[in-house]
């Protein structure tokens, strides 16, 4: 199941599958979810901590 992911404005950004994929806007897979934390699909890089539907940047 996939929920909706906004900014601090409330605009819509990307869809969650939590605890597994993170989806743009036009559903392209851009992340995959492990151990609480998000990695890019393209790169393998980190891109931040996840705890459930509350995805945070490198910055925090």
């Amino acid at each position: 199941m996939l929920f909706p992911l906004f900014d601090k404005d409330c605009d819509l950004v990307a869809w969650v599958n939590p605890n597994a994929h993170i989806f743009d806007t036009d559903m392209n897979w851009v992340a995959y979810i492990r151990n609480g934390h998000a990695w890019s699909s393209e790169s393998g890089d980190w891109l931040g901590s996840v705890n459930g539907l509350l995805c945070l940047n490198q910055s925090g």
